[in-house]
């Protein structure tokens, strides 16, 4: 194994080298790098498979819970990092005339040899325009373990050895796919939940009348969102993934009369049947005619509200994850007539 000389690392040792004897400590991966800055590092992309019932159409997806794939940036724990003072030209004269001399230790804080490519590459590649790159390692989370395996994947791509030639104009090979973190998963699974309008039914169906109770539901339908149900998705990128779930915590039914009903979930999808009291369902009483209402309807809106969770799986183990907060629907809208019924009382 050829090992680089102490007096030959004055150009590396900024570069590639400086990050391997002492890499910064990569912080937790958030939302901002979601296709944003990576800081130290290369961004790689990593495509992510979505599924379940909480997926839109508007994502890709025909509403009904799969076949959805998205890119995230992910900062890769190794690359090639192309360094500009290493021209064909500069290598052949620090390596290829001193190639049987290399065999000292790198120096403090780098264990394994540095692999030299053959000689005969660096002669061939002499009087090229380009630049060598070199095997570089991120530590994140203050553990070279993901680093070292991904390093040791990049060159043994690359015959072993720890450079790898570049010609002009040209990019060096991507590097091994990164894992994507479960947390990270979790945002992207998030981000494409997609809460339906409640379709929502009432009862009576055409006119309400002054004082009597107006019931209103999200009617089943037949889809896997319909009838104010739980919803989730689930992101998928190699071993890891995470499942979003949004459970159904509250329909608001508010009228432009200034009456308004919160309703459980089960009252939200309890449809009206006469034997039935009041308070099972979802009901709103209004007590003056829409008569003089503009357009002579109250405008009501139905809103779903939702307490989103996130769990997880890492290498085949569970995550917890955590609670994402309260989602909300975007508004049904019903125009609701009311009328009033008159009468005479004769004695």
């Amino acid at each position: 194994m050829r090992r680089v000389c102490m007096p030959l690392l004055v150009g590396l040792t900024a570069g590639a080298l400086g990050l391997l004897a002492a890499a910064p400590a990569q912080a937790d991966i958030t939302d901002d790098q979601v296709g944003g800055d990576a800081g130290d590092g290369q961004l790689t992309a990593v495509a992510v498979s979505l599924s379940g019932n909480g997926l839109g159409g508007g994502d890709g997806s025909d509403g009904g819970g799969g076949g959805v794939s998205v890119s995230v940036q992910v900062p890769s724990p190794c690359w090639w990092e192309i360094m500009e003072f290493a021209t064909g030209e500069w290598i052949y004269q620090e390596w290829g005339q001193n190639y049987d001399e290399l065999d000292d230790p790198v120096g403090p804080g780098y264990d394994p040899g540095f692999v030299y490519p053959p000689l005969e590459e660096i002669e061939a590649h002499r009087d090229e325009p380009g630049h060598w790159a070199f095997g570089t390692l991120l530590n994140q989370g203050d553990s070279f373990e993901a680093a070292s395996e991904c390093f040791d994947q990049l060159v043994a791509a690359n015959g072993g050895a720890h450079a790898i030639w570049v010609a002009e104009g040209d990019t060096p090979p991507q590097p091994p796919t990164p894992p994507v973190p479960p947390e990270l998963l979790a945002e992207v699974a998030f981000e494409h939940l997609d809460i339906p309008v409640p379709d929502t039914l009432r009862s009576p169906a055409a006119d309400s009348y002054v004082n009597l109770p107006t019931w209103f539901w999200v009617q089943p339908g037949d889809g896997p969102r319909d009838g104010f149900v739980p919803l989730e998705v689930t992101a998928t990128a190699g071993d890891n993934s995470a499942t979003v779930v949004a459970d159904p915590d509250r329909l608001t039914v508010r009228s432009s009369a200034g009456v308004t009903a919160a309703c459980s979930p089960e009252q939200a999808r309890r449809s009206y049947a006469s034997d039935l009291p009041d308070s099972a369902g979802c009901s709103l009483v209004h007590t003056r005619s829409s008569a003089t209402v503009p357009g002579l309807a109250y405008a009501v809106t139905a809103t779903g509200a939702y307490v989103a969770s996130w769990s997880g799986q890492e290498d085949g183990a569970p995550v917890a994850g955590g609670s994402l907060g309260a989602v909300t629907s975007p508004a049904a809208e019903i125009a609701l007539p009311v009328a009033e019924v008159q009468t005479i009382v004769v004695d």
